[in-house]
């Protein structure tokens, strides 16, 4: 995410090609200090049914150990995206 970009930019800026989505993770690890932490990773639609809401793991990006985070919620516009990212219970999944 570019300096001073919010949330909504960056969503919007990775959804404008309309071959994106975004998979929302979530730190599952009981045992670790940042469970429950939430992350957002896009990826190419390609790999859209493929993942697997509660087994993906999210892959290793920007120091962040991807085995640690399952994918909860698979997004394909900005609102749902915020939702998920920020855990409500009724964000959509596509």
């Amino acid at each position: 995410m570019p300096k001073n970009e919010t949330h909504r930019e960056t969503f919007a800026r990775w959804l404008e090609d309309s071959e994106t989505w975004i998979g929302i993770f979530e730190n599952k690890n009981l045992d670790h200090s940042m469970r429950g932490a939430r992350i957002a990773i896009p990826f190419d639609v390609s790999q859209f049914s493929q993942a697997e809401v509660g087994n993906t793991k999210a892959p290793d990006v920007k120091g962040i150990l991807g085995h640690h985070y399952t994918l909860v919620a698979k997004c394909q516009d900005i609102d749902s995206t915020l939702e998920a990212l920020a855990g409500e219970a009724h964000a959509s999944q596509s």
